[in-house]
């Protein structure tokens, strides 16, 4: 591995500064990831594509983009599994976590780049722009910078990952956070439609989160069934201005508190299932 101090050669031409490696998790996203890796051309030395078993061309186009490809599969809904084989296998000194629908924006790629080379932390948190339901979605909690997406090899935790599937890795050190602005961030194509928030969240998020927790012995409560959903919904519509986003917000806030009444729901039923769930999930 490359130092901060060293020279790096990317397709032949010298380069000063740290060498750089983006990390992308994908699972049959041929219509994403070439404009991803795109996106991370003029940022990052080495494009790192973890593959989750994909039935369509995802893997070719990567490979074709010029991107490494390592194939994986993540288990019982652990997702972040994915995260971390890219991570372990990376070369950079710093390395971006993205996902195959994000992409990098330019200001944010040059104020990540000028951090690196000033060496003045470990970690950046930055904001992304979730474009949901057709909108950019700019309130609810939805907007803020509180992605810690890119940090030094040698400071994220090795252990981190049999976590909840949206937890963020631990990162030891100075960890700096970019102002929340639109070009200060990456921009996060979603969610398309409802049927697809609740076929992707609903559907298999709301099952791998519940999972997790039956297999960390986690009990189901009544009392939390009964008060976190609408409890979110409050949250995210009201306190954190989802309103102010029209249909979009309202739609957002009462997903997210279906999604949390599934969770709670999908725990209690696994419980009451005992042996038979470790059987057919």
């Amino acid at each position: 591995m490359t130092t901060d101090s060293e020279s790096n050669q990317t397709n032949g031409v010298q380069q000063t500064g740290p060498y750089i490696s983006a990390v992308i998790k994908a699972k049959n996203e041929e219509d994403n990831i070439v404009d991803a890796i795109r996106s991370l051309r003029d940022f990052a030395d080495e494009v790192i594509v973890v593959d989750d078993n994909s039935s369509d061309r995802t893997a070719r186009l990567a490979l074709d983009e010029g991107a490494i490809v390592i194939e994986a599969r993540s288990r019982d809904g652990v997702i972040n599994k994915l995260d971390h084989i890219g991570f372990t296998q990376s070369r950079g000194v710093w390395v971006l976590r993205m996902d195959s629908d994000e992409r990098m924006q330019p200001l944010l790629a040059d104020t990540l780049k000028h951090h690196a080379r000033a060496g003045n932390c470990s970690g950046i948190r930055f904001a992304r722009k979730n474009m949901i339901f057709g909108k950019w979605i700019r309130h609810g909690g939805w907007f803020k910078a509180d992605q810690l997406r890119f940090f030094r090899n040698d400071a994220w935790d090795r252990d981190w990952f049999y976590a909840d599937i949206h937890s963020q890795v631990p990162v030891k050190g100075t960890i700096i956070m970019l102002e929340a602005r639109d070009d200060l961030a990456t921009v996060h194509y979603d969610y398309d439609s409802v049927h697809q928030f609740i076929n992707r969240t609903i559907n298999r998020y709301a099952h791998n989160e519940a999972l997790i927790q039956f297999r960390s012995k986690k009990k189901a409560s009544l009392l939390r069934l009964f008060l976190k959903p609408p409890k979110r919904f409050f949250g995210r519509y009201i306190l954190r201005l989802g309103f102010l986003d029209g249909m979009q917000g309202f739609l957002l806030a009462m997903l997210l508190a279906v999604y949390d009444f599934c969770i709670e729901a999908m725990l209690w039923d696994m419980r009451r299932r005992g042996k038979r769930t470790m059987v057919n999930q």
